[in-house]
């Protein structure tokens, strides 16, 4: 079973797949993050004021990503290296991701290749007000990644938001599930995913 969970930047989308984790807990589970799959930092494409943006399809190797993602859907083992969150004072480590029976992939622009996501067993939005995702991906870059907030304010802004009604809101209406996660309330990912779980398992 293939699992895509999908969502604006800072909507809760690894909240509720560690949920998923949590209740899922007996059946054997393969995580893989789109996240791991972005570019170097140096080929980043950037905007007119000459900022790398991380928030467009051509910043990840999506081809790669796909790949890989229907090699452990086929059964066979994938090598990728660790994301760093672009961080050049961050080691890179190499992972060996392993199938299992239930796949769970989540990231940005995993519904992107359309001719793809008939792969998928069940596709999953997590929607969030814009100021909700804001403030949550503010308190996440500060306190895991490093960066401050005038260079998250920026980013957000500029890249994630235009980004982010260009590519991933369209995909809305496509997916099977759309979890309404707008109140900044832990539970409420929580819930979805104990009901999920429920009614599929």
């Amino acid at each position: 079973m293939l699992i895509g969970v999908t969502g604006c930047s800072g909507s809760g989308k690894s909240s509720f797949v560690r949920f998923l984790q949590k209740y899922l807990a007996e059946y054997q589970l393969t995580i893989f993050t789109q996240d791991n799959y972005y570019i170097k930092r140096e080929l980043q494409p950037r905007d007119s004021n000459g900022i790398q943006n991380f928030d467009l399809p051509e910043s990840l190797d999506l081809d790669a990503y796909f790949k890989d993602l229907l090699d452990l859907k086929k059964g066979i083992a994938v090598v990728q290296s660790k994301y760093n969150y672009n961080n050049p004072n961050l080691a890179q480590e190499q992972l060996t991701i392993k199938p299992n029976p239930i796949i769970i992939t989540e990231g940005l622009f995993v519904f992107q290749k359309l001719e793809f996501n008939s792969y998928y067993d069940h596709k999953i939005f997590i929607d969030s007000i814009d100021e909700v995702s804001f403030s949550r991906r503010l308190y996440r870059d500060e306190t895991e990644r490093g960066y401050g907030f005038d260079d998250v304010n920026y980013r957000f802004y500029h890249h994630v938001l235009p980004s982010y009604r260009t590519y991933i809101e369209p995909q809305k209406g496509h997916c099977d599930l759309v979890i309404q996660n707008s109140e900044n309330d832990i539970q409420v990912l929580e819930q979805a995913a104990k009901e999920f779980v429920r009614r599929y398992f």
